[in-house]
């Protein structure tokens, strides 16, 4: 990779960190099994970013790897908030039984809003 690659590819990960406060730099060391002085070194150009990590950046900061090497095609979540960012966190770092939980109570609380269950409960309500 080009310094100067390096250099924007560095810069856009600033920027995401920046744009989503819930995340740090230390944050992504954890992801990505790195020394927080490895990321730092990354930041302030003396050493360079290894392609094997590009993947799991893109995956903790949610956006797209062309986006990430190019600048181009922005489909990272730009809508999602921190909270929606820190539940997929919570789902990405729990065992196969607490992604179970996660689900369960997700899909729990999406069946108390959906209209059909709304609908039902308001009418017994006039009724």
């Amino acid at each position: 990779m080009s310094s100067n690659t390096n250099e924007h590819i560095i810069m856009r990960i600033k920027n995401l960190l920046a744009a989503n406060k819930s995340f740090t730099q230390k944050d992504l060391a954890i992801h990505l099994q790195k020394a927080p002085s490895t990321i730092s070194q990354w930041f302030t150009k003396n050493r360079e970013l290894p392609a094997e990590c590009i993947i799991p950046i893109c995956e903790f900061l949610g956006c797209s790897i062309n986006w990430l090497l190019t600048g181009t095609d922005i489909s990272f979540e730009s809508k999602s908030d921190c909270q929606e960012q820190k539940l997929l966190e919570y789902y990405r770092h729990a065992d196969e039984r607490g992604k179970r939980n996660i689900m369960r109570q997700a899909e729990s609380e999406i069946s108390e809003l959906s209209p059909s269950n709304n609908q039902t409960s308001s009418d017994s309500k006039t009724g």
